[in-house]
């Protein structure tokens, strides 16, 4: 039975006497015209265009499907919107030539219905079949034709299948039918069945028992005298298995090339649905495009290939591929993009398939306007090379349910990790057509989805919405494109968004943070800490004091979320310990980032305290560290040393002026213990209003500095940073300000040469000021900026030198005359620009917060600011920033009043970056400055 079954498909399929009477295909061509369906005729040879003017009644139809009534009557059936999002199946029918108008084949309203199919029996019996979902369920349903329409909706597959669509329907003598579909089953679609047999289906049941296989787009045939022929797509083969009243036949694949099976010559190469009218009024339908033969195999040992973290894999629709100028992509604006910031070259491959929808990208297996999609267990197979895939798919899903979308695409993702990819997802680009579609699965399906599955998202839909005229400045224009498809510009917004997604997925952070500065007798002393990555860290914080350890504990930071410790607050740490140091390790592999921030008079909170500082930690330790910033005249300075290891170390602190002189000071350090020097009671270094220091050690240790004003035990305010291993022969200091601030530059050259040194100024207009300066070795060298550029509002700094220099800024202000000043910040330089910076310190409910940074490059950079507060991200920034140009964010006008807001930036270029914070508000008495952790 099986080898005559598969002989009269064959037959069928390939013999050109058995050429039908009449032979029809309907189908959508993967147009863009979402109105259109084509309907076509073969004959004498060619394909000849038929009118279907009930397409005309809708904007938007979908899944046509036909059928030939045993009197040469055309049906056609279809999905369509009738009123909302929703589609319902319509049907119609050719009467003496004309078309009637279109009819709802169901009452349902509560039903999302797809994919329909239609098909007559010799006798005339004539059925219906579709899917239908509701509350992210779907099922497969088949409705009668009794008495001029159709009759009740009655459920064929089980609920526990879904998502189940693409029916397929034939129907025999005496009534009785074969319906197959493809259901869910076991992470992958089946080909399920059921009988009609008198009057009543059977259960359903799959055709075939296989593995992790996907089997699509069954189609299904009466064969005379014999039963049903049932084929499918199975990893690029036809399958086909052949049913009778006693049941099913082990399935057999069809080994012909593509072209052998075609029915007629020409046949049009896309999905839809051929229908044959026999000499003696039977008929055969059977889907289109289609192709057979092997494809993309995954079956196969795969090949040897390096994974390399610099190649991906764009996955998608039309608006992934590069095909211009009719569609424009975002992968060669990425390509550019990810090189210029992070260095290196970036390979993306293109493999988007204009039209398809995640039913194709997903299994694969169907030619949609003349192009074959091959499924994304092929393309992951054929690119074994590529870590990550960039999936951004939906858009053609607009006829079926949205659960559907989520289903596959979570499909998807699933499929790339068990292929040891990492998937990157994406929310589906705004159109005009369809804006409230995209809303919704958006919002409620696809960025829930990333979610549920951990995944990166990328975030293109938002990164429209928040341009401002996209439909205008973004999408290709309509006529002829109907505001579908982005144009170059759009690519670019793509692009930034798939950017914004990447940089932020790169790890960052150090497993181990040393602050050497610390203490609870006189300060409110908090350690800082954020965890910037997608996955928990666990970390310890440890408390050592000058005579070792004495305290720690464990905590768990979710994925992008700050913690904060009040060091006090700990039972053995208390309120009266004058030093205080501080090791922040992670426990479980995933970096952090670390600050601490200081605060007097203690207790005093936000809006009492009188001064404060703060600065970002050490992640390593070394035998010699370099200070630019110091001055014993009208400050306390500290310098401040911490052992983070077993085993006692020597260490030597000596300071020098911009005279040449020199002041020592050792000490002896035990096993875990921090040392704090008073500058001041360092022999011969009291009364210096310039004074460097350098550090130099037995074994590696970690050294920050603190400095207070005005001098005695009154502070008003004070600045603190930490040391520098090395110098380096260019620093940027993007922050500054002259018009309200005394603003000075401070560069210490700790070298045996003279330092050929020039600043180099610039405002937020990119007006350049330059000031060379020679610098004798083991000198510093003060400049005072406003001296040099006069009154500016913003000013970033750029310090070259033929030797390697270190350098810092400090800021004071109120009323600008020293040392009578309010309030005052510092830091040291950063040594080289970066594409991603954190920043773990910040609030805007009691400070005013800003982020500044500065593009040295000779490139636009396009920045995004994501500012994440306790529990994950609470808002973020977008801004172009110029060459040369510096850029300042007002944090709390982009979050509001937070207690606790951490700061990470991503650019398409390097730049360089520092944060501020002054308090309170509106009226600043203090503030501090530090730079962050560049990546």
């Amino acid at each position: 039975m099986k080898n005559t079954g598969l002989a009269l498909l064959l037959l069928f399929f390939l013999s050109p006497s058995v050429l039908s009477q009449e032979v029809f295909w309907i189908g959508k061509d993967g147009g863009r015209l979402e109105s259109e369906i084509l309907l076509k005729q073969y004959r004498d040879g060619i394909w000849e265009r038929l009118d279907f003017p009930p397409a005309d009644s809708f904007e938007l139809n979908f899944h046509p499907a036909l059928a030939v009534s045993p009197s040469g009557e055309l049906w056609a059936v279809w999905a369509a919107p009738d009123t909302g999002v929703e589609t319902k199946i319509f049907f119609s029918r050719r009467r003496s030539g004309i078309w009637t108008e279109p009819r709802r084949l169901t009452a349902s309203d509560d039903f999302w219905e797809m994919t329909p199919v239609i098909a007559f029996g010799p006798d005339g019996t004539l059925l219906a079949a579709w899917s239908g979902a509701r509350g992210g369920v779907s099922v497969i349903y088949c409705s009668r034709w009794e008495e001029g329409g159709f009759g009740p909706a009655e459920p064929v597959s089980s609920p526990v299948s879904s998502p189940a669509l693409n029916p397929a329907l034939a129907v025999a003598a005496g009534g009785r039918a074969l319906l197959a579909w493809q259901g869910w089953k076991e992470k992958y679609y089946r080909v399920f069945a059921s009988y009609l047999d008198g009057g009543k289906w059977s259960p359903e049941k799959t055709i075939s028992r296989v593995g992790e296989i996907d089997q699509i787009r069954p189609s299904v045939m009466s064969l005379t005298g014999v039963g049903w022929d049932c084929s499918w797509a199975e990893k690029g083969k036809l399958r086909s298995a052949v049913f009778d009243i006693r049941g099913e036949k082990e399935p057999a694949a069809v080994g012909a090339s593509s072209e052998k099976v075609l029915a007629v010559a020409g046949e049009p190469p896309s999905a839809g649905w051929l229908v044959e009218r026999i000499h003696d009024g039977t008929t055969r339908t059977r889907r289109t495009g289609i192709i057979f033969e092997q494809v993309g195999d995954s079956s196969g040992p795969r090949e040897e290939t390096a994974v390399s973290d610099r190649e991906y894999i764009g996955y998608g629709d039309s608006i992934t591929m590069i095909a211009p100028p009719d569609t424009y992509s975002y992968i060669p604006h990425l390509r550019s993009m990810l090189p210029s910031a992070y260095g290196g070259s970036y390979t993306i491959h293109d493999r988007g398939y204009g039209g398809a929808g995640t039913d194709a990208l997903l299994t694969g297996g169907v030619v949609i306007g003349g192009v074959y999609v091959p499924g994304i267990n092929a393309v992951l197979d054929s690119l074994p090379g590529a870590s990550r895939i960039l999936i951004m798919a939906g858009t053609n899903n607009r006829w079926g349910d949205y659960s559907l979308v989520k289903h596959e695409l979570g499909a998807m993702i699933d499929r790339a990790r068990e292929r040891g990819r990492e998937p990157v997802l994406a929310t589906i680009i705004p159109s005009v057509l369809f804006l409230d579609w995209a809303r919704v699965l958006n919002n409620d399906y696809i960025i829930p989805l990333a979610g549920e599955k951990e995944c990166i998202l990328a975030n293109p839909y938002q990164a429209f919405l928040s341009y401002g005229n996209w439909p205008r400045d973004l999408m290709l224009p309509s006529p002829p494109d109907n505001n579908l498809h982005p144009n170059d510009a759009g690519a670019g917004v793509i692009a930034d968004a798939w950017f914004l997604a990447l940089s932020n997925a790169r790890p960052a952070g150090e497993l181990e943070w040393y602050l050497p500065a610390g203490g609870t007798k006189d300060f409110d002393t908090y350690i800082l800490v954020s965890n910037p990555n997608r996955e928990e860290a666990v970390v310890e914080i440890e408390y050592i004091g000058p005579n070792g350890s004495f305290d720690s504990f464990t905590h768990s930071l979710a994925p992008s979320s700050r913690y904060t410790a009040n060091i006090k607050n700990l039972p053995l740490v208390g309120n009266n310990r004058e030093a205080v140091g501080t090791i922040v390790r992670s426990t479980n592999g995933v970096g952090v980032i670390a600050e601490r921030a200081m605060y007097w008079p203690k207790g005093a909170g936000p809006e009492g305290w009188t001064g404060g500082h703060n600065t970002i930690g050490l992640s390593t330790t070394g035998v010699s560290w370099f200070l630019a910033e110091g001055a014993t005249h009208i400050f306390d300075q500290f310098v401040h040393v911490l052992n983070p290891d077993d085993g006692s170390v020597d260490v030597e602190v000596m300071f020098f002026n911009q005279s040449s002189d020199f002041w020592k000071e050792t000490s002896l350090l035990g096993s875990r213990s921090v040392w704090t020097v008073r500058v001041s009671d360092v022999e011969g270094a009291d009364n210096q209003d310039q004074l460097s220091a350098w550090v130099r050690s037995s074994r590696p240790v970690a050294v920050d500095r603190t400095m207070y004003w005005p001098k005695g035990d009154k502070w008003k305010d004070g600045h603190a940073s930490i040391g520098v291993t090395e110098g380096v022969k260019e620093w940027y200091l993007p922050e500054g300000a002259t018009h309200i601030f005394d603003q000075y530059v401070l560069v210490a050259n700790p070298s045996s040469k003279t330092a050929e040194v020039v600043f180099f100024f610039r405002d937020q207009h990119g007006n350049p000021w330059y000031h060379p300066t020679d610098i004798d070795p083991q000198h510093r060298r003060t400049v005072k900026v406003n001296n040099v550029v006069g009154s500016v509002e913003q000013v970033s700094t750029r310090i070259t030198s033929n030797v390697p220099v270190v350098a810092e800024r400090t800021m004071y202000w109120q009323p600008n005359t020293q040392p009578s000043w309010t309030g005052g910040h510092g830091t040291v330089g950063v040594p080289a620009p970066a594409p991603s910076w954190q920043f773990p310190e910040g609030a805007t409910n009691l400070f005013d917060k800003y982020v500044l940074v500065s593009n040295p490059s000779a490139s636009q950079a396009k920045v995004w600011f994501t500012f994440m507060g306790a529990g994950g991200e609470i808002g973020s920034h977008y801004a172009v920033v110029e060459p040369g140009r510096r850029y300042t964010v007002k944090v709390n006008n982009v979050v509001g009043p937070v207690e606790q807001v951490s700061t990470r930036i991503s650019s398409s270029v390097p730049l360089v970056a520092e944060r501020a914070m002054y308090w309170p508000p509106g009226n600043w008495r203090a503030g501090h400055s530090s730079i962050g952790y560049a990546k």
